[in-house]
C-alpha cells in the first residue's frame, strides 16, 4: 500500500480552511511495506489532529473498528488507503450537514479510477431531503462499499453498527443494516471519492473457500437481522432480495473453481437451503426461479445456473 498512501494522505489534507474541524485516524494494520514509515512522516509533520493506530494483521475489519472507537469527531468516514477524496470536498459535505440536524447516513457520489488514467463517474440516486432508511431499504438501499457514506459517528455507537472481523464482504453485511437503521439519510450530487481500481487486487478477482464461507457468513447475519429486527413486510423481503444478489454472485464464482472445490461449495450450499428458500420470497422473478430449483436440488440447480448463463 506504500505507492498508494502518501496521495491518500495528501488528500484528506488538501481540505481549505476547515482542517482544524477534522481529526484524522490511521490504523496500521501491521503493514510489512514502507507505509507505517509514511504515515509516522505524515502525523508528525503535519499541524493536523492526527492518530495513528497499530494493530497486528487483524483486517480491515478491525482496523476500521478501531478507528471508530478512537474517533472523537460527531462523523466518520472510512477512507481506504489506496484510494483518495476530492480537494474541497470536505467545505461542500459540512456545509450540507450542517443544513440539517443529525443526519444518521450522508451518501457520496463516487468516480472510479483506473491505474491507466482512465476515469468513470458513477452515479447514484439523489436523496434530496432527509428520509428515513426504512424508505430507502424498500427502494432497494445504499451501494455496499462502506466508504461512499459518510456516518454519524454516534448512531454507529448507539446501534452497535461494527464490521463483523475477519471476513470478506464486510460492507455488504454492514451497510444494509446501517441503512435501515438509519433515522436520516440524504447524498450529495457532487464526486468526493475516488475508488480506485487496481488489476488483479479486488477480492472479486480472487476465487478461494474462504471467499464462499464468507459470502454465506454475510447472508446468515442479514438473515438473523432480518427475522430479528426488521418489521416490515416490504423491507424483509428487501433482506432477501440482498441475500439474493450475494448468492448469484456466489453461483457466478462457481465455475472459476476446481473439481474439488467445487464438491466443497456444493456441500455448503447444501447446508445453506434456508438461504435459497429466503430467494423464493423476493418480487425478483429471476430469484424465486432460482431459490426454487436449488431448494428442490443444489446440483440441479447449478447445472441449470451454468447453462443459463
Amino acid at each position: 500500500m506504500e505507492k498508494y498512501l502518501s496521495h491518500c494522505l495528501n488528500s484528506l489534507e488538501q481540505q481549505g480552511n476547515i482542517k482544524e474541524l477534522v481529526e484524522i485516524i490511521i490504523v496500521n494494520d501491521g503493514s510489512k511495506d514502507n507505509s507505517i514509515d509514511i504515515a509516522e512522516a505524515f502525523v508528525q509533520g503535519k499541524s493536523l489532529q492526527c492518530t495513528l493506530l497499530n494493530q497486528q494483521n487483524k483486517g480491515l475489519s478491525a482496523a476500521r473498528n478501531a478507528g471508530l472507537k478512537a474517533a472523537r469527531g460527531e462523523y466518520v468516514w472510512f477512507v481506504d488507503s489506496d484510494d483518495w477524496i476530492e480537494p474541497f470536498c470536505l467545505d461542500k459535505i459540512l456545509s450540507d450537514l450542517c443544513k440539517y440536524e443529525r443526519l444518521d447516513v450522508l451518501q457520496l457520489q463516487y468516480r472510479l479510477t483506473y491505474e491507466d488514467g482512465r476515469k468513470e463517474e458513477v452515479p447514484f440516486w439523489i436523496i434530496d431531503k432527509p428520509t428515513d432508511g426504512r424508505t430507502i431499504t424498500k427502494r432497494g438501499g445504499l451501494p455496499a462499499p462502506a466508504q461512499f457514506s459518510i456516518y454519524r459517528t454516534a448512531f454507529l455507537r448507539d446501534n452497535n453498527l461494527y464490521f463483523y472481523p475477519g471476513i470478506l464482504h464486510e460492507d455488504s453485511e454492514f451497510k444494509p443494516r446501517a441503512c435501515y437503521l438509519a433515522a436520516s439519510i440524504m447524498s450529495v450530487n457532487y464526486v468526493c471519492y475516488n475508488y480506485l481500481q487496481r488489476k488483479g487486487s479486488s477480492i472479486t478477482s480472487t476465487y478461494t473457500l474462504k471467499r464462499i464461507k464468507d459470502v454465506l457468513t454475510v447472508n446468515e447475519h442479514l438473515l438473523d437481522f432480518a427475522s430479528l429486527r426488521v418489521k416490515e413486510k416490504a423491507c424483509v423481503k428487501a433482506f432477501y432480495r440482498f441475500i439474493g444478489m450475494n448468492m448469484n454472485s456466489l453461483l457466478f464464482w462457481y465455475r472459476h473453481y476446481n473439481k474439488e472445490d467445487q464438491k466443497q461449495i456444493r456441500k455448503m450450499l447444501c447446508a445453506n437451503k434456508k438461504l435459497f428458500r429466503c430467494m423464493m420470497q423476493t418480487n425478483n422473478i429471476k430469484y424465486q426461479i432460482e431459490g426454487f430449483l436449488f431448494n428442490i436440488s443444489v446440483p440441479l440447480g447449478l447445472k441449470l445456473h451454468t447453462l443459463i448463463r
